[in-house]
C-alpha cells in the first residue's frame, strides 16, 4: 500500500450498504414475477444495463420494468421498490474517506443510474448534513453520466487519463469480482472487498 498515491472507491456494497433482497421483495410483493435474473451482482437484464449506461431514459426502465413485471404502478410505487436496496451511509465510511483523502487523491467510480443516484444523494445527505461527493471524493463518476460501465477496462481508463494518474500508483476497490478483474485488465491494483468485509480495515 505504500506505493499507492490514488485510490478508485466504488460505491454501493464498498461505501453505501446494500440489501438487494429488500428491491426482490419490493418488487415481489407487486408481482408474481421473480424480479432475481432481472438485476443482481452478476447478471442483469439489457435494459437496466441500458439504463445503467444512459442509454434510455428513466421514463422508459420504468416502461420496461412494467412490461417485464407485467404489472401497473405508478411511478413512486416503482421507484420506492427500485430503491429499497439502499440502506446507509455508516459514519464509518465517511469519516474513513475524510481521513484518506487528506493522504490520497480519491475517487469514487459506480454503475449506477439517474434514480438509485438521486436516492443516495437524499441518504448521504439526510445522515451526514453537509457532506457531498465533491467533499468526499476529487471527482466522482457514475456509469449513466460516462456512458460506460464496469468491467470495460474502457471506464477505468477514462478515469486514470482525465486525472492523469499512473495505473501503478492506483488502487480500485469493489464488491463485485468481475469489476476488479476488470480494473487489474487496465493495470490497476485492484482489491475484491468481500461480504463481511469494510474499508476501514484496510489500512490503506
Amino acid at each position: 500500500m505504500q506505493n499507492i498515491k490514488n485510490v478508485i472507491f466504488d460505491l454501493g456494497g464498498v461505501i453505501l450498504n446494500l440489501d438487494f433482497k429488500k428491491t426482490f421483495s419490493a418488487f415481489e410483493a407487486l408481482s408474481s414475477k421473480d424480479f432475481t435474473p432481472i438485476f443482481n451482482k452478476v447478471y442483469q437484464y439489457e435494459f437496466v444495463s441500458l439504463y445503467e449506461t444512459g442509454k434510455i431514459s428513466s421514463e422508459e426502465f420504468r416502461k420496461n420494468l412494467l412490461e417485464v413485471l407485467e404489472i401497473d404502478a405508478e411511478d413512486q410505487v416503482l421507484d420506492a421498490a427500485w430503491n429499497a436496496m439502499l440502506l446507509d451511509f455508516p459514519l464509518k465510511n465517511i469519516q474513513f474517506l475524510q481521513e484518506v483523502g487528506k493522504r490520497k487523491r480519491i475517487f469514487v467510480l459506480s454503475n449506477t443510474n439517474e434514480i438509485h443516484k438521486t436516492a443516495a444523494e437524499k441518504i448521504l445527505e439526510k445522515e451526514h448534513s453537509g457532506v457531498t461527493w465533491d467533499k468526499l471524493f476529487e471527482k466522482s463518476y457514475f456509469s449513466h453520466i460516462m456512458q460506460d460501465r464496469k468491467p470495460n477496462v474502457s471506464i477505468f481508463k477514462q478515469v486514470i487519463d482525465e486525472n492523469g494518474l499512473l495505473a501503478s500508483e492506483t488502487l480500485f476497490i469493489d464488491d463485485s469480482i468481475q469489476h476488479v478483474e476488470g480494473a487489474q485488465k487496465a493495470g490497476l491494483h485492484a482489491l475484491h472487498l468481500k461480504d463481511g468485509m469494510s474499508i476501514t480495515e484496510l489500512g490503506i
